[in-house]
C-alpha cells in the first residue's frame, strides 16, 4: 500500500510539473502589432516586382535588404540588422542605418528617426516607407486596398541605369543593322566536306 500511495504521488507531482511548465512556456509568446506579407512594387520605366513588407497601422514598411537587393544598389548588413551601410548610386554617396541608434547616415548627413520607424524580425529589418522618401529620395506611396507600393524617384537608381544602357545598346544596334538572330543552328559537318 505504502509503495503504490508513493507511486501515486510521484505520478501526481510529475502531472503538477508538466502541466506548470507547459502554461508558463505558452505565456511567453511575443504579440506582434503588424503583418508580414508580400506588397506589389511599381517602378515606373522599370517594372514592377513582389517584395516583403510589414503592415503596420495601415502603414507600409519595406525591407530593406530586399529592396535594395532589387534596386541594384550596394548593401552590406551584421547578422542581427543592427547596421546596414552601403553606397547608392556612388561610392561617395554611402548611407549607414542604425538601427539600435535609431538613426540613418546618409551623404554625411544624420537623421534621426524613432524606433517606431523600424521593425525588426527574424529574417529582415523594415524601415516606414515614408523615411525612404524623406532620407534617400525614394518617394513611396502606398495603396491598403491594393497592397502596393509606387517608387517615384529622381535619382538615376543603378536599375534604372542598367536599363537605360541597354535600350541604348538596342538602339545602336538596330542603327547598324545588326541583327540578333533569337535561334542558332550549328552545323554539323562543314560547307566543303569530302567523303562520306
Amino acid at each position: 500500500m505504502i509503495v503504490f500511495r508513493r507511486f501515486f504521488k510521484n505520478i501526481l507531482l510529475s502531472i503538477l510539473v508538466f502541466t506548470g511548465t507547459t502554461s508558463l512556456s505558452f505565456s511567453q509568446d511575443e504579440v506582434y502589432d503588424f503583418d508580414e506579407l508580400s506588397v506589389f512594387l511599381s517602378i515606373p520605366r522599370v517594372g514592377s516586382a513582389e517584395v516583403p513588407a510589414a503592415i503596420k497601422n495601415s502603414e507600409a514598411y519595406l525591407s530593406v535588404t530586399d529592396l535594395f537587393t532589387y534596386l541594384k544598389i550596394k548593401i552590406d548588413y551584421t547578422p542581427g540588422f543592427d547596421e546596414v551601410k552601403g553606397f547608392i548610386v556612388s561610392p561617395d554617396a554611402q548611407y549607414i542605418i542604425s538601427r539600435p541608434r535609431n538613426k540613418i547616415i546618409y551623404r554625411n548627413k544624420e537623421y534621426q528617426l524613432t524606433p517606431e520607424d523600424f521593425i525588426r524580425t527574424e529574417s529582415s529589418l523594415y524601415i516606414r516607407a515614408k523615411v525612404f522618401g524623406d532620407v534617400f529620395g525614394l518617394g513611396m506611396s502606398f495603396n491598403f486596398r491594393s497592397l502596393s507600393v509606387t517608387l517615384n524617384t529622381q535619382v538615376e537608381l543603378p536599375i534604372i541605369r542598367e536599363i537605360r544602357l541597354e535600350e541604348m545598346r538596342k538602339n545602336i544596334s538596330k542603327i547598324q543593322d545588326d541583327v540578333t538572330p533569337d535561334t542558332t543552328y550549328r552545323m554539323k559537318r562543314s560547307l566543303i566536306h569530302a567523303g562520306n
